[in-house]
C-alpha cells in the first residue's frame, strides 16, 4: 500500500489537544444546551444580555503554551459548531458569526498563535447546523452555503494542517457532496489532514477516498486492521475530560491520571492518536483540575511513553500486553501488575509474578533489558523469536499504572 506523507506524519504525533470554544461557554451548561432544550436561535441568543457588546475572552496564548510544554502535538479548535455561530470574520457568507459582537476574529489569532509556537493548527467545522433553517428545507442551498465558508477558510487563513468535520453522522443517506468539499481543500491546502467524524455508530469504518483518518469518539476504540483499508489512513480517538465537549461548571465526573493513561495506551497500541478534549470556562482560561491531571500525565509521558511518541513498529499485541520497537530498542508494556502498596491484599515489593511469555519480529541478541521505574535488570531466558519474563510486582511506593521494561539489542 502507497505510504502518504501526511498520513504517516499525522499518525507519530501521538497527542492532539481539543478545545471547544463558543458562545455555549458562557452559559456554562455545555455545548449542546440549546439543542437538548430545544431553543431557536432567538432563544438561544436572548441568554445573553446585550449581545452585540458580548466581547469574549479566550486566553489563546496560554493555551497553545500549555499544550506545546505538554506533549500535544495538534490543536484542533472550533470554528464553528453546531450551534452555528462562526468564531470568525465570514466576510458576510454567514449573518451568524463574530461580526455581531465585539470580539477579534478568534480563529486568526488560534492559527497565528500556533504557527508562532510551532504547534498543528487544525480546524473543527461543524456540519450539522441548528441554526439554518436551509438544513432541513433545502439540503442542497444549505451545502452551498458551507462550502462557500469552507472555501473562504481555506482561502483566507493559511497554514492550517488540517480540518476536521462533524456531523454527517446526523443525515447518513443524505448526499453530502463530499466530492465537492474536498476537492475545495485539496485545491488550496492539498497536504492538509482531512478527517470526517464518522460517529458513534460508525467508529472506524473507512469513509470517503479523500478523507485521512478513521474515528473513535469517547475513546471507544475498536481494534484496527490497516492493510483492510484501500489506501493509507491514520487513525484517532477523541475524548471529552468529563461528560461536556464544552464546559459544563455542574459536571464533576472528570477523568483521572489513570484514565488519561489508559485510553492514551489504548490508542497508541493501535498507532491510533489519542485526541483530548479540555475545558475552557467562560472567561476562556482552562480549568486548574484539568491543567494539574495533564500535567502530571505528561510527566507518566515523559518517563514511561516517550516511546509512543513518533514513529515506531509494532511488534506484538495481545489482549492487554503490547511490545514496540524504536530503532534499536524494544519497549514492553505490561498491564495488571501487582503494586507493593496496601490496595486489596498486602503485597511487598519486588515479588516475583507469573511468567509472561511474547513472540518477537526477529531473533535478537539481548545487550541489557530494564524495568524503567527503578533501572533493575529484568530476568529473562530467549529461544529464538521467543521470549519469557519473570515479572516482578512494583517496589514498594510505586505504581507506573503499567509497568514498562526497555530492552536494548545489541
Amino acid at each position: 500500500m502507497k505510504e502518504i506523507t501526511r498520513v504517516q506524519k499525522f499518525r507519530e504525533y501521538g497527542l492532539g489537544l481539543f478545545i471547544h470554544y463558543g458562545l455555549y461557554n458562557q452559559l456554562e451548561k455545555g455545548e449542546w444546551y440549546q439543542e437538548m432544550y430545544k431553543l431557536t436561535t432567538q432563544e438561544y441568543l436572548s441568554l445573553f444580555s446585550n449581545f452585540s457588546e458580548l466581547n469574549l475572552q479566550l486566553n489563546i496564548k496560554k493555551i497553545v503554551s500549555f499544550a506545546k510544554e505538554n506533549n500535544f502535538k495538534y490543536i484542533v479548535f472550533t470554528t464553528k459548531h453546531h450551534d452555528g455561530f462562526a468564531l470568525y470574520d465570514s466576510k458576510k457568507i454567514s449573518s451568524y458569526d463574530i461580526t455581531m459582537t465585539k470580539t477579534r476574529d478568534i480563529v486568526k489569532e488560534f492559527i497565528a498563535e500556533c504557527n508562532r509556537q510551532q504547534i498543528e493548527p487544525f480546524l473543527y467545522y461543524a456540519t450539522w447546523d441548528w441554526s439554518n433553517p436551509k438544513y432541513n428545507d433545502d439540503f442542497d442551498e444549505y451545502l452551498e452555503y458551507m462550502h462557500k465558508n469552507i472555501e473562504y477558510l481555506c482561502k483566507e487563513y493559511k497554514n492550517v494542517k488540517g480540518y476536521w468535520f462533524d456531523g454527517n453522522w446526523n443525515r447518513k443517506e443524505a448526499d453530502w457532496k463530499e466530492d465537492r468539499l474536498y476537492k475545495i481543500i485539496r485545491k488550496y491546502n492539498p497536504e492538509a489532514m482531512i478527517i470526517n467524524n464518522s460517529g458513534l455508530a460508525n467508529a472506524g469504518k473507512e469513509q470517503h477516498p479523500e478523507v485521512d483518518s478513521i474515528t473513535f469518539e469517547q475513546g471507544h476504540m475498536k481494534k484496527v486492521d490497516y492493510t483492510v483499508f484501500s489506501r493509507d489512513l491514520a487513525a484517532e480517538t477523541c475524548q471529552t475530560f468529563n461528560d461536556h465537549w464544552g464546559y459544563a461548571k455542574e459536571d464533576y465526573n472528570y477523568k483521572s491520571v489513570k484514565d488519561l493513561i489508559s485510553k492514551f495506551l489504548t490508542a497508541r497500541k493501535q498507532k491510533a492518536n489519542y485526541l483530548l478534549n479540555l475545558s475552557v470556562d467562560k472567561n476562556g482560561e482552562l480549568i486548574p483540575l484539568e491543567i494539574e491531571t495533564v500535567k502530571i500525565f505528561n510527566k507518566w509521558v515523559n518517563n514511561y511513553g516517550y516511546s509512543l511518541i513518533g514513529n515506531y513498529d509494532l511488534v506484538s499485541v495481545s489482549e492487554e500486553d503490547f511490545i514496540i520497537k524504536k530503532n534499536k530498542d524494544y519497549y514492553i508494556f505490561l498491564y495488571n501488575v501487582i503494586t507493593g502498596g496496601h490496595v486489596k491484599k498486602i503485597q511487598f515489593g519486588g515479588n516475583f509474578q507469573e511468567e509472561r511469555k511474547y513472540n518477537l519480529d526477529k531473533n535478537i541478541r539481548i545487550k541489557s533489558i530494564k524495568y524503567l521505574d527503578n533501572s533493575d535488570p529484568v530476568e529473562y531466558e530467549i529461544d529464538e523469536r521467543i521470549i519469557k519474563l519473570r515479572m516482578k510486582s512494583f517496589d514498594y511506593g510505586i505504581n507506573t499504572i503499567v509497568r514498562v521494561i526497555k530492552m536494548e539489542e545489541e
